[in-house]
């Protein structure tokens, strides 16, 4: 048996990140388009405490674009400050993820080198047999 972890590639981290941000982003936008419709409409509201909760985890964009796009929620003060924070969040939280990705990743790579090497000499690989597929 291969003792040695497999690990992600690190495109493949990066794209599942993209990805997230831009879903939790379609999300966002299509809560404020709803939320918008619901306000001409009569109907039951989206709370802005939804909204900001969304925007909290990643949506803070599409709720950002969608503002202009439905004249929603421009003018509400607080709705709107906390918005515009939860932007920033967003933006460290992206940055921070790509910082933690790309300049530790080759550290956690040596250190997973070294906790797995099984090889007497201290060589990488030399003592290690890979089988890979089925015999």
């Amino acid at each position: 048996m291969n003792n040695v972890p497999h690990i992600v590639p690190l495109s493949t981290i990066v794209t599942w990140i993209v990805v997230y941000f831009l879903g939790v982003s379609a999300i966002g936008y299509g809560l404020m388009s709803d939320d918008k419709v619901r306000a001409q409409t009569y109907r039951r509201r989206i709370s802005e405490a939804s909204l900001l909760l969304v925007a909290s985890f990643g949506g803070a964009f599409g709720l950002k674009m969608a503002q202009p796009k439905f004249r929603h929620k421009t003018r509400k003060e607080p709705f709107k400050m906390s918005l515009n924070y939860s932007v920033v969040w967003n933006v460290l939280l992206f940055c921070l993820l790509f910082y933690a990705l790309f300049f530790h990743m080759q550290g956690v790579e040596e250190l997973m080198g070294k906790v797995f090497d099984d090889s007497p000499s201290g060589r990488p690989g030399s003592g290690v047999i890979v089988h890979r597929g089925l015999n």
